[in-house]
């Protein structure tokens, strides 16, 4: 195994994520105070920062419980230096790795960052520099962007060759093609299921992205972990909403990890007399699913509108499970 002071001797990673940058990021921003003075420059050229900070701190996934409108409120990374005189400098930094753009995302940035005490505030677009020149729109959002091409170059000058390496192979496209962002779709849906349904969904805080030649029309989304009572002796269960596959309808679904046989027994028992079909997977999750042909189009390919009554379909059928669940399954098996 090789140690960490041999790390520049190993080979990038073999597909680039965002994580990947994000993570690299933070670190380097504690490790090497200089990239530091290398933001700072490229988005405060008029201002008199000084040049090597006191001290930095960094993290990645802040949440912003405060953000506006739908916004998740996360950031990639946020980076806080801080200078002698009680000066300090906020980062708020989003990277983008070929995923699309979420809307009025560049704006959220400097709204948070203007928002703060910090002496000097920054938000900053990281990209290839192919993704900046195609976005020019989303980028003028942000008070800078800097080039992966860039920090690739300054990792290189400064000899971290892993990072320089990772930063240059993210600028390529992988054999992947990036989906349009799910997340005001997402929190649209979220809107109708609570407001017509009682029914609230776990928040969303990923892209998707789909495999060229196979890409599916969507992807499932959670209710909260609150929607299902848990069994006694039992995994959280887990209630979904999934789309029409090549081997299976639109379906709400019930998932429950490692189920023992009891809970197998059981679900099977009360699920009879119902439309409800439980099975097992190989990994030993208990599934139990129930069709929705009425939504059997429901896409986020489509404009919204025309998905809501699909959206409500699928709703009602996840309601179904819930009530089904919460009272018939899980009472009988802790009377058992």
């Amino acid at each position: 195994m090789k140690s960490f002071s041999q790390i520049e001797d190993l080979s990038p990673v073999p597909w680039v994520r965002e994580r990947d940058i994000d993570l690299l990021l933070a670190q380097l921003f504690v490790d090497d105070h200089e990239l530091v003075r290398l933001f700072a420059e490229s988005g405060l050229a008029k201002e008199r920062v000084p040049s090597r900070p006191l001290a930095v701190e960094s993290t990645v996934n802040y949440s912003r419980p405060d953000a506006v409108a739908a916004a998740t409120g996360e950031t990639d990374v946020i980076v806080a230096a801080s200078y002698a005189k009680g000066q300090s400098l906020l980062i708020s930094i989003e990277d983008k790795v070929w995923a699309a753009p979420q809307l009025l995302q560049g704006r959220r940035h400097r709204s948070f960052v203007e928002a703060s005490d910090a002496t000097w505030r920054l938000a900053v677009l990281v990209a290839p520099r192919a993704w900046i020149e195609s976005h020019p729109v989303e980028t003028t959002d942000y008070h800078c962007s800097l080039s992966l091409e860039t920090l690739s170059k300054w990792c290189r000058g400064r000899g971290h060759n892993f990072h320089a390496d990772v930063f240059a192979q993210a600028c390529t496209p992988r054999g992947v093609a990036p989906a349009p962002d799910l997340q005001d779709w997402f929190e649209a849906s979220r809107h109708v299921l609570r407001e017509q349904l009682d029914i609230d969904l776990e928040p969303q805080r990923f892209v998707r992205t789909t495999n060229v030649g196979s890409a599916k029309p969507n992807r499932w989304i959670s209710c909260a972990r609150p929607t299902l009572r848990c069994p006694p002796e039992s995994r959280q269960p887990w209630l979904t909403l999934k789309p029409r596959s090549s081997k299976h309808p639109a379906r709400a679904v019930i998932e429950i990890p490692k189920a023992s046989e009891a809970l197998v027994e059981c679900t099977s028992i009360e699920a009879e007399p119902t439309p409800f079909r439980p099975r097992m997977t190989r990994a030993g999750t208990l599934l139990i699913e129930y069709a929705v042909p009425a939504a059997a189009d429901w896409s986020v390919g489509a404009g919204f509108n025309e998905q809501v009554p699909h959206l409500i379909e699928m709703g009602r059928a996840a309601g179904e499970l819930r009530v089904w669940w919460n009272e018939r399954v899980v009472p009988s098996l802790a009377g058992a």
